[in-house]
């Protein structure tokens, strides 16, 4: 098994599989693509994301399979690197930044955009 450390981890149910992909949508409405999983289509998983691969921008990036927009509510310099929080409508994100880019805009109650790769979406069975 992977060391997963500090991932941001929600729940969601799988709407479709194709391609060895497969869309996956929050309690909250938000929808995400990433790997395929064993679930079948309406089954519930757990989807992960490590930090570092969450970046932020102030605008939606485009073409971006998975994007959320938020608020930063807190951002933690840990010398070259910070943590940011971002507030959304799901559990608290946290992107883990170089301190240069911490340094550049985003502050806190700063709108921002999270996003990331589908291959970067870890899925596991759900514990419900």
């Amino acid at each position: 098994m992977d060391f997963l450390g500090a991932s941001w981890f929600f729940d969601a149910r799988v709407d479709e599989t194709r391609g060895g992909e497969s869309r996956y949508t929050t309690a909250d409405g938000q929808t995400f693509v990433g790997p395929s999983s064993s679930a079948t289509v309406g089954g519930a998983v757990t989807l992960g994301v490590r930090p570092e691969r969450i970046r932020l921008s102030p605008q939606r990036p485009a073409g971006a399979a998975n994007a959320l927009e938020g608020k930063i509510a807190q951002v933690v310099f840990k010398g070259p690197s910070a943590d940011v929080y971002v507030a959304h409508a799901g559990p608290l994100l946290r992107a883990l930044v170089s301190t240069e880019s911490a340094e550049r805009g985003l502050l806190p109650d700063a709108s921002v955009w999270a996003s990331f790769e589908p291959a970067d979406v870890l899925v596991f069975a759900s514990a419900s």
